[in-house]
């Protein structure tokens, strides 16, 4: 686990990348799911790649996916090696 101040692999964008929710209600309900858990300007920086997602933000959000029923391997859209800040 990366602590402040590690270098190490950083993901960008949180949305995966690859495989499909089985429904619209599922997805709508993950997305909620993690407005609730990180706050919805949080959440809408994590999606949109403004704000790299910590390591533990992205175990967080791997869990949630594969809970709503994604069957494909969970990637973001870029990775970078950089510092935790």
């Amino acid at each position: 686990m990366l602590v402040v101040g590690d270098a190490g692999r950083i993901a960008y964008g949180a949305v995966p990348v690859g495989g499909i929710v089985a429904t619209c209600q599922e997805l709508g309900l993950l997305k909620q799911h993690l407005i609730d858990h990180f706050n919805r300007k949080r959440y809408y920086e994590y999606h949109s790649g403004y704000r790299p997602v910590p390591p533990d933000h992205e175990q967080y959000i791997r869990q949630a996916i594969l809970r709503y029923g994604w069957t494909e391997p969970v990637d973001f859209n870029a990775y970078v090696e950089d510092y935790l800040w």
